[in-house]
């Protein structure tokens, strides 16, 4: 299964999402992929920190050198704790107007992975269109105000002309539920996941320090099972893990 996480808008949690996203998959025993597209490279970064990866080895052979037909994809996925990483690149902006439709489909064919998460840029390429034909659902994390839910519209909008087959579905992420916010969402006609995730420290601990979350300590149990009610909804089964 091929998940995309996407918004034209930059800061609203795309990266940090599928991040933990990934962690929790990998921590049910799936054989998880996780691609950066975004050519900020911030989860490969996160990868870097958690993980103990080589960074000089991540930017001689990336997700770049697979687009340009230099490399297999095989010969660039590198083992990243209890899942895998296509890493991603700053030299992916170079080239990211100019990808073919069917580059991303091509790349992830590869069926020896139960799961792969792709991370893409707040913009609109034909790379992350190839991306979006490629997926089989896509998240589109955004923030309950006016601004933010006019680019997430948007975003929908062009999932659908791009991959009418993908499952849809709006994550309102650092949420709280307010009149106003609640008069915002009623504004806006959208795919709305049941799941939101509330406004937590505990996201950049996470990705920053290496700091797992886990369902015995109860400061982090509520956080936990949030990611886990978000995983039941794009996977489509309810797979429960103690730590992640």
């Amino acid at each position: 299964m091929i998940v995309s996480f996407f918004n034209r808008k930059g800061g609203v949690g795309k990266t940090s999402i599928s991040f933990l996203v990934s962690k929790y998959l990998a921590a049910t025993g799936a054989r998880v992929l996780y691609l950066d597209l975004d050519p900020q490279r911030t989860a490969t970064s996160h990868f870097e920190r958690r993980e103990g990866l080589d960074h000089d080895a991540l930017k001689r052979d990336s997700v770049f050198d697979v687009l340009l037909g230099r490399r297999a994809a095989a010969e660039v996925i590198v083992p990243a704790g209890d899942m895998f990483l296509l890493p991603g690149s700053f030299d992916v902006a170079e080239i990211q107007a100019t990808v073919g439709p069917f580059a991303m489909r091509d790349i992830l064919k590869d069926e020896s992975f139960d799961f792969c998460i792709v991370d893409h840029a707040p913009n609109w390429s034909a790379l992350i269109q190839s991306g979006l034909f490629a997926s089989d659902c896509v998240v589109v994390p955004t923030q309950a105000a006016v601004e933010d839910m006019e680019q997430a519209e948007w975003s929908v909008q062009k999932v659908r002309q791009v991959s009418p087959e993908a499952k849809i579905g709006v994550l309102l992420n650092q949420y709280a539920a307010g009149k106003l916010e609640r008069e915002v969402l009623d504004a806006f006609a959208l795919p709305y996941l049941e799941t939101t995730l509330p406004r937590s420290g505990l996201v950049r601990r996470y990705t920053a320090t290496g700091e797992g979350l886990n369902t015995r300590a109860k400061a982090k149990a509520a956080f936990a099972g949030q990611i886990a009610g978000l995983v039941s909804e794009i996977t489509g089964t309810r797979s429960p893990v103690e730590a992640f």
